[in-house]
């Protein structure tokens, strides 16, 4: 793979994993809205559509962890660094990889 399209690919899963996890960190609020107002059907319909942005980030995280491995880096955050790097000297993905840092830590 050229580092171009590495790049690309990795600019789209970021720009995805980032708009999820703000979907995620949304749904995660208004699950707590229905747990402090005891809605119980509300909140089962809630946890559906929780539990479908988490497959989906999980689904994200896997391809991004095989993009690197497949790239011959390691698949966690030392390996994605790495492939930065490697397809983006200059920085272009630096705020969106810090953006999913930041996104990540409101889901906590």
């Amino acid at each position: 793979m050229e580092p171009k399209a590495c790049l690309t690919q990795l600019a789209r899963l970021l720009a995805d994993e980032t708009s999820l996890l703000g979907t995620l960190a949304q749904q995660l609020q208004r699950e707590h809205e229905l747990l402090v107002a005891n809605d119980v059907e509300a909140l089962e319909l809630a946890a559906d559509a929780r539990q479908n942005s988490v497959l989906a980030l999980s689904r994200l995280d896997q391809e991004r962890r095989s993009l690197c491995r497949l790239l011959g880096h390691s698949a966690d955050h030392l390996g994605l660094a790495a492939l930065l790097k490697w397809c983006d000297p200059a920085g272009s993905l630096a705020a969106a990889h810090a953006a999913l840092g930041k996104a990540e830590d409101n889901t906590k």
